[in-house]
């Protein structure tokens, strides 16, 4: 009677974190389906791509325990989904390369590679960093521009996010319209009168994630 056994090549079954993330990400966990001969795992079996393009993997990987590996990359914080793609050119203890697709055929390039997506979401709403004129100025003043850090909804900005007292009381905004993706001008019938004036913008400007302005 003669014998053989066939043997099933690894296959990656979690990663961590994995989903929606609020927080910057630097780092992501693998676990494999049995142990892997660490030799084949390198640098050179990931991939990272994220919204702005390519990401490098910064440091040598580091295995956790028998079957979980750690990945570590620069840290990322801008919104959208990052994948980081793993194999498939990695073998277990008897050469066997990954099946991450289970058919039976190991190695494949891209059907047994796996993905360890992630995303960043923005949960934090926008500010006003900047605005212009600012300090003591010549009259006559009729309009200020604010700078957002990020990108805004515009059709959430008008005239009623907007309360402006004068030296001698109230001044009714004409209007808001957007400069460019971050800058807004809001308008006003023209200023001379000395004093202070005080503007007042906002709560509920939202960010293109829907986020309402979080000034402090």
């Amino acid at each position: 009677i003669a014998y053989f056994s066939i043997i099933a090549g690894p296959k990656i079954i979690g990663h961590t974190p994995s989903g929606d993330q609020t927080k910057p990400v630097s780092e992501v966990t693998v676990t494999f389906n049995k142990e892997i001969n660490f030799a084949t795992f390198t640098k050179d079996d990931i991939t990272i791509e994220g919204p702005s393009g390519t990401i490098p993997v910064t440091q040598p990987l580091s295995q956790i325990n028998g079957t979980t590996y750690k990945i570590s990359f620069a840290e990322q914080s801008k919104t959208g989904i990052y994948h980081v793609y793993i194999g498939s050119q990695i073998s277990d203890k008897d050469g066997a390369l990954m099946d991450q697709d289970g058919d039976g055929i190991q190695g494949e390039p891209i059907e047994d590679r796996y993905d360890a997506a992630f995303t960043i979401i923005d949960v934090t709403g926008a500010e006003i960093t900047s605005h212009t004129p600012s300090g003591n100025v010549l009259p006559p003043v009729d309009h200020i521009d604010v700078h957002f850090n990020e990108m805004i909804n515009p059709a959430s900005f008008d005239i009623n996010d907007v309360s402006i007292i004068g030296p001698t009381g109230s001044i009714i905004p004409v209007s808001v319209s957007q400069i460019d993706e971050d800058d807004f001008r809001i308008t006003f019938s023209a200023q001379t009168t000395e004093g202070i004036y005080e503007l007042t913008i906002g709560p509920n400007i939202l960010d293109l994630s829907g986020n309402a302005m979080d000034q402090d």
